[in-house]
């Protein structure tokens, strides 16, 4: 699948079974809100060649299927909500988010790449951060809005700020330069490695 200097724009359902995503000289994805780009595959969505491609996302961004990895080399825009209910869905173009992240138990969000800014109403939900796994690996993300508390945190390289007042994070890894970075109040820290 090739996508070069094209837009594309997603009313309805979108389902991704297998084969990369090739994405050259800025082409552009737009999810709308009534769209569900619904991720069945452990592939990649590349950036091919010439300016790195876009995905905002609208309405629904979700990976159901597969337990390996899938990964997006395109910045990455979410004014929607994204799920990752198995496997692990890894950023790697950077991008910007007042959006919804949601991940089940047992899956991985990983920031991979590029420099994220969660603004706004961007949320990062209980059940990513009661049971889920945030992997940050040479991502960089500032201002993060966090409803409750941060669980199994691991920022390898990279850079978190939060700008809300957070009421714990546990099990919380810095390491290879990480820095994780308060504007407002913690109120805990439990189980914290630094490497």
């Amino acid at each position: 699948k090739f996508i070069d200097t094209r837009t594309i724009e997603t009313q309805g359902t979108v389902t991704w079974t297998g084969g990369d995503i090739y994405a050259a000289n800025g082409a552009i994805w737009n999810n709308t809100a009534t769209g569900v780009f619904d991720i069945q595959s452990d592939r990649s969505f590349y950036h091919w060649y010439g300016n790195r491609p876009i995905f905002n996302n609208a309405g629904i961004l979700k990976k159901t299927a597969g337990t390996g990895t899938t990964t997006i080399h395109a910045a990455l825009n979410n004014t929607g909500l994204i799920q990752v209910q198995t496997g692990t869905l890894n950023l790697q173009g950077g991008g910007t988010s007042s959006g919804i992240f949601e991940v089940d138990s047992g899956a991985s969000l990983v920031f991979g790449g590029g420099t994220y800014s969660l603004t706004g109403g961007s949320v990062i939900t209980d059940n990513l951060i009661s049971a889920a796994t945030i992997l940050l690996t040479g991502a960089n993300i500032r201002g993060a809005s966090v409803s409750d508390a941060f669980n199994n945190v691991t920022i390898s390289g990279g850079s978190l700020t939060l700008n809300q007042t957070v009421s714990a994070i546990n099990n919380l890894a810095v390491s290879n330069n990480g820095s994780l970075t308060f504007d407002e109040t913690v109120n805990s820290i439990s189980n914290l490695t630094l490497s």
